[in-house]
This record gives structure tokens, C-alpha cells and sequence, in this order.
């Protein structure tokens, strides 16, 4: 980036990852109204789910227990996407900020690379965070039907992130990158 004078290609890349944070932050916040919703029709609810031949009945108290714990972990997620916009935000004010090619070799340009990049990192590492909220806000809604299953499939969620997170094929690649980058440097 620092190479080049024209840099809508950067500021393009950072905007869409906006895009994506801005998307789940708004989700977040109808999920949250949906939940507030069924508070309002609780027994409507529960009755939908207690029609269920496999699901265990919950009193009122524990149901509202359950989608308070849903609103709190998706409230979770909204500040993890919003404070991931911002950090995008930040990396676009440096990318518009950044010194020019013929600056090279001044005090300013040789710290900038590793501010942006911390920057983005901490940006992709927030908008991660907020992702495993909806994994585990989905896993929570298998809690209405039964405590067992709710176990079940949080493990499972588990089981899946720590796959994503350590040993995917993606991981191995983006290791690997990182690896040749360190050869040429």
C-alpha cells in the first residue's frame, strides 16, 4: 500500500469488511427486538414448544431466564461487531493518513505497516469474537427444547470452532502465506 499513490484499492478492501460488521451489528439488534417480542408473547411461545413431543417444560421464570441469557449474548455480539466497525474505521483514517512513496525510509513510514496490520488484526480478531456469539446464541436456542441437547450441541459448537480456529485447511493456508512472507523478508 505504502508503494502506491492511489489507494482506493485498500480503502475498498477495509469499507467491505465494514460492510460485513455493519450487517451483523444490525442483526443483532432485530434479534435482540425479536427476543424483547417473545417476552411479550411468552406463553405463546412456550406453548408452541411445549407442543413439541421431545421437549422438557420450563416454567415461566426459567423461560424468561433463557431468553434473557439469548438478549445478553446477542447484546454481546452487537458490541463485538461495533467495536470491530471501529477498529476498521481507525484502519481506514490511517490508510488515508498514510505517508506517500516518496517518504520512504522516514521514522513515520517505517512504524506504519505494523500499525495498520495491528489494527486490522485486532479488527478481524473482535468481528471473530462477535461471530462466536451467534454460534453459541444458535446453540442456546436448542436450550428451549431440551437442557440435554443444549449441552449436546454447544460441545458440538465447540468442537466446530476449535476445528475452524486450529486445524483447518484455511489456517494451514493463511500459515503457510505467513511462512513465505518471513522467507522473503
Amino acid at each position: 500500500m505504502l508503494a502506491r499513490e492511489i489507494r482506493i484499492a485498500d480503502v475498498n478492501i477495509i469499507v467491505a469488511l465494514n460492510r460485513g460488521n455493519a450487517l451483523f451489528a444490525s442483526t443483532s439488534v432485530f434479534i435482540i427486538a425479536g427476543l424483547m417480542a417473545i417476552l411479550g408473547a411468552l406463553d405463546k411461545a412456550r406453548s408452541l414448544v411445549d407442543n413439541l413431543s421431545f421437549a422438557v417444560d420450563a416454567s415461566r421464570e426459567v423461560w424468561e431466564l433463557k431468553v434473557f441469557a439469548l438478549m445478553c449474548v446477542f447484546g454481546y455480539a452487537f458490541f463485538k461487531f461495533i467495536w470491530s466497525l471501529r477498529q476498521f474505521n481507525f484502519a481506514l483514517h490511517l490508510v488515508g493518513a498514510a505517508p506517500e512513496p516518496h517518504e520512504k525510509g522516514t521514522a513515520e513510514w517505517d512504524g506504519f505497516p505494523d500499525r495498520v496490520a495491528r489494527i486490522i488484526s485486532l479488527g478481524v480478531y473482535t468481528f471473530n469474537g462477535g461471530v462466536r456469539g451467534y454460534y453459541f446464541g444458535l446453540a442456546m436456542l436448542s436450550w428451549f427444547v431440551h437442557p440435554v441437547l443444549f449441552i449436546v450441541v454447544s460441545l458440538w459448537v465447540v468442537a466446530v470452532l476449535h476445528r475452524r480456529d486450529f486445524r483447518s485447511r484455511t489456517l494451514k493456508t493463511l500459515l503457510e502465506l505467513d511462512g513465505k512472507d518471513k522467507e522473503q523478508a
